[in-house]
C-alpha cells in the first residue's frame, strides 16, 4: 500500500537530513512500471538551439529579469516549460501508458499541474500516481531555479517581492524543505485508493487502515517525510533570526513550531488540536504583514474527510496587493446586496472577510495534481499568478470564442484596456465565488443537514450561482466596474471556461452546470451556430436568481437530509439536453 520511489532514483533534499529511521506501518509497494525512465528522461540535459549542454541544474541562468512578483515566477515558469517541452516525445516514446494522453495535456501536467485535463480516465489510477511523481520531479527542478534566483537577487530585487536579505534566506530554507509535502501526498494518493471506503470514526487527519481499529496520523503513516518536516520547521522556529522582528514575525515563528510539532504528533485526538492550532495561527499569519505565507492542509477533495497534504508557498508582493481594497470594496457592496436573495443575515459574515493576494513561488503537496486558484478559509486567499495562469490570461479570448455578444459590447478587436477588464472580470469572479462561501458557512446546522460529499458539492454549487444575481446591484452600489451586460458575458465566459476545465464528478463541474442549465432551457441564453448567445438580459438575471433562490432553499428546508441532496444534485446539476449541446461546442471549438 506504500508507494516508494525506486532507491536509486528517491529525490533527495539538499538539506543534510541525519534522521533516524522509523518503522513504517503502511507495508511497501507497489512498484511503478516506466518510473526509472521517466525520472531519467525529466532530469537528462538538454541541447540549446546553440547546440550546447543544458543542464536542469542551471536553468536561473536563463531567466530573464523581472520588476515585480508576477514577473519573477513567470519568467521561471517559462525556463523550465522549455525545458520540460522538449523532453515530452520522449517520454510518450518511452512510457506507453502516457502514449494515448495528448502532447500539451501532458505538458500542462508536468509543469502547471492540471490534471483536471486529462479527465476522469486518470483520476484513481496507478498512471495518476505516475505522474504526480512525474510533475513533483518538474515541481524540484522548478523550485531549484526559484532559489537560485532567490539567490543571488540584490537588495533592489529583493524589494520588488518585498523581501529583505533575512526574509530571502528564510524563505529559501521554507521552499526547500516544504517541497518534502510532495512526497507525502504521492504516498497518499496511493493509501487513498487501496484503503476502501473511509469509517466514520475518521477525522481530517485521524486515518484508517483496513482490518485496524486504530486511527492513525499522517506522522504514523508517512513517517520518513513527516520527521524531515519536523525536525526541520521545529529548527527554523528555535534559530529564528532578524526576520523575527518583522510585523507578523513572531507568529510564524509559532507557526513553524506548531507545523513541526504537528508532524510528530502519533496521537488521533492531539493531531486534530494540533491541526486546529495550525488553522489558528494561519488565520493569525494572513492577518499580518509577513511576506511569507505557508498554507496548510485545510481542506480535503481526494478522499474525504481525510485533508489533502499541503504546504503551499507564497509571498505578500508589492504587486499582488494592488487589488485588495477593490476586494473590499466589493465585498462591502456584495454584503450590502443580499436582501435580493433575502440573505441579508449573513451581511457580517461575508464582511468579516478580508480578501488577499498572494504569489505562489512553490505549490507542494497536493498543488502538484490540483493546483488551486484561491481558498476561502479561514480567510480569502487568491493566488493570483495561478489565477492569471488557468483562466484571466486565456478570458478574452474565450470570451470572443464563444459568446456572440462579445464583439457587440467589447468591440471586433479587443483592445488593451478591454482585454485587461475582461481578465479582471475573470479574477473578481474569483473573489465574488469565494465570498458567496459565507451563505450558509460549513459550521452552520442548515450546511450540517447536507452530509459529507453531497455539502461538498453543494458549497460549491451555491459559491458560484449565489453571487451572480446580485452582480446588478453590487455595480449599482459602486462595488465593480461595468455594466451588467459586461457582467453577464464575463459570467457565462467563467461556466463555460469551467466546463471544460474540469471533469464530470468534479464539485466544480457541478456547479458550473447548474448555472446553465436554466439559463439555456428558458430561452435567456441560446446556441447561434458555434457560439452561444445572451438573448435578454434583464431575463439572464432573473433566471439566475430563481435558481440562486432554488439553491439556497436547500440549506432552508428543515427536513433535507443528506440523501434529498445527493438527488437533488443528480437531478439539477447534470448537463440538461440544451447544456449538452452546449458542451459538444466547446469541445468541439477547443
Amino acid at each position: 500500500m506504500n508507494f516508494e520511489i525506486p532507491e536509486k532514483h528517491k529525490i533527495q533534499p539538499e538539506i543534510k537530513q541525519g534522521e533516524e529511521k522509523e518503522e513504517t506501518i503502511l507495508p511497501h509497494g507497489p512498484k511503478l512500471r516506466y518510473l526509472d525512465n521517466v525520472f531519467s528522461i525529466l532530469r537528462a540535459p538538454e541541447r540549446t538551439e546553440f547546440d550546447e549542454e543544458e543542464s536542469w541544474r542551471n536553468l536561473s541562468e536563463n531567466v530573464r529579469p523581472y520588476e515585480n512578483g508576477l514577473e519573477f515566477t513567470d519568467n521561471i515558469r517559462n525556463v523550465v516549460v522549455e525545458f520540460v517541452t522538449k523532453k515530452i516525445p520522449r517520454l510518450k516514446d518511452n512510457a506507453s501508458s502516457l502514449g494515448e494522453l495528448g502532447e500539451e495535456e501532458l505538458l500542462n501536467a508536468l509543469t502547471h499541474n492540471y490534471f483536471e485535463e486529462f479527465g476522469e480516465e486518470v483520476r484513481g489510477s496507478r498512471k495518476e500516481i505516475l505522474l504526480a511523481t512525474m510533475a513533483h520531479v518538474v515541481k524540484r527542478i522548478e523550485n531549484r531555479v526559484t532559489r537560485q534566483m532567490l539567490s543571488k537577487a540584490t537588495e533592489e530585487d529583493l524589494k520588488k517581492l518585498g523581501l529583505n536579505f533575512s526574509t530571502r534566506d528564510l524563505l529559501n530554507e521554507v521552499l526547500e524543505v516544504s517541497i518534502k509535502a510532495d512526497l507525502i501526498y504521492i504516498r497518499f494518493m496511493a493509501y487513498s485508493q487501496l484503503s476502501g471506503k473511509p469509517p466514520k470514526e475518521v477525522g481530517p487527519v485521524a486515518f484508517h487502515l483496513p482490518g485496524d481499529d486504530k486511527l492513525h496520523t499522517v506522522p504514523e503513516l508517512f513517517p520518513h517525510e513527516s520527521q524531515f518536516l519536523s525536525k526541520h520547521f521545529s529548527k527554523l522556529s528555535e534559530r529564528g533570526g532578524e526576520w523575527v522582528k518583522f510585523p507578523g514575525g513572531e507568529t510564524f515563528q509559532k507557526y513553524l513550531e506548531v507545523l513541526g510539532n504537528f508532524y510528530t504528533e502519533k496521537n488521533p485526538e492531539r493531531a486534530m488540536e494540533s491541526q486546529k492550532e495550525i488553522e489558528r495561527l494561519y488565520s493569525e499569519l494572513l492577518d499580518s504583514d509577513f511576506p511569507i505565507i505557508i498554507t496548510p492542509a485545510t481542506e480535503g477533495y481526494y478522499k474525504e474527510p481525510y485533508y489533502d497534504p499541503e504546504l503551499k508557498i507564497s509571498l505578500r508582493t508589492p504587486d499582488a496587493k494592488k487589488e485588495e481594497s477593490n476586494w473590499r470594496n466589493m465585498r462591502d457592496k456584495l454584503a450590502e446586496s443580499l436582501d435580493v436573495l433575502d440573505a441579508r443575515q449573513f451581511e457580517d459574515s461575508v464582511k468579516e472577510k478580508d480578501p488577499k493576494s498572494v504569489i505562489v513561488l512553490g505549490g507542494f503537496g497536493v498543488n502538484i495534481t490540483f493546483n488551486a486558484v484561491a481558498q476561502e478559509k479561514p480567510n480569502i486567499l487568491i493566488f493570483l499568478n495561478e489565477q492569471i495562469r488557468a483562466y484571466d490570461k486565456k478570458f478574452p479570448e474565450v470570451a470572443k470564442k464563444w459568446v456572440a455578444n462579445t464583439t457587440e459590447i467589447f468591440g471586433e478587436e479587443l483592445t488593451d484596456d478591454k482585454r485587461n477588464f475582461l481578465e479582471s472580470i475573470s479574477r473578481d469572479d474569483t473573489v465574488l465565488h469565494e465570498l458567496t462561501h459565507s451563505v450558509f458557512p460549513d459550521d452552520s446546522s442548515e450546511a450540517k443537514r447536507l452530509g459529507g460529499r453531497p455539502y461538498t458539492i453543494i458549497d460549491e454549487v451555491k459559491a458560484e450561482i449565489c453571487h451572480r444575481p446580485l452582480v446588478p446591484e453590487v455595480i449599482k452600489r459602486g462595488g465593480l466596474r461595468g455594466t451588467k451586460e459586461e457582467w453577464a458575458v464575463g459570467m457565462l465566459t467563467a461556466s463555460l471556461q469551467m466546463a471544460l476545465d474540469q471533469p464530470p464528478g468534479d464539485p466544480y463541474y457541478y456547479a458550473t452546470v447548474y448555472t446553465m442549465n436554466n439559463l439555456f432551457q428558458s430561452g435567456a441564453v441560446i446556441i447561434e451556430g458555434e457560439k452561444t448567445r445572451i438573448l435578454a438580459f434583464e431575463k439572464y438575471y432573473e433566471v439566475q436568481k430563481k435558481a440562486a433562490e432554488e439553491l439556497l432553499n436547500l440549506y432552508r428546508n428543515p427536513e433535507m437530509t443528506e440523501r434529498k441532496a445527493a438527488k437533488w444534485i443528480k437531478t439539477h446539476c447534470v448537463p440538461n439536453k440544451e447544456v449538452q449541446e452546449v458542451l459538444k461546442i466547446v469541445v468541439k471549438k477547443d
